[in-house]
């Protein structure tokens, strides 16, 4: 089961082994991590509302999206996962752009 703001979708993952290591691995759509039943959107959701200043209380409390009610302990582990990874993406971000203009004026 797949989980998004507006309902439930059951999605057929489809499930590989590399005939060389003999670990399997699924293929999941683009809209879902691994080990994952919420969608992105729903995530996405609660970063905005807190971005806003909302307390992770509040957005438990406001959030309807399906599968819910979302505990407080989920919504805290996907705020920080994505504060690390945008943190993250930002250090990779510019080291890439300096790679590849690196006598760019940016301004």
């Amino acid at each position: 089961m797949v989980f998004t703001l507006e309902e439930a979708y059951s999605i057929p993952i489809f499930r590989f082994k590399c005939p060389i290591c003999g670990k399997t691995t699924g293929l999941l759509p683009p809209f879902i991590g691994e080990k994952e039943q919420t969608a992105w959107e729903v995530q996405e959701e609660v970063m905005r509302k807190q971005t806003k200043g909302q307390s992770l209380t509040q957005v438990a409390g406001e959030l309807t999206a399906a599968g819910g009610p979302y505990s407080e302990k989920s919504l805290w582990r996907w705020t920080t996962r994505w504060n690390r990874l945008l943190r993250d993406s930002g250090n990779i971000f510019w080291t890439q752009i300096l790679r590849v203009l690196p006598t760019s004026n940016c301004q």
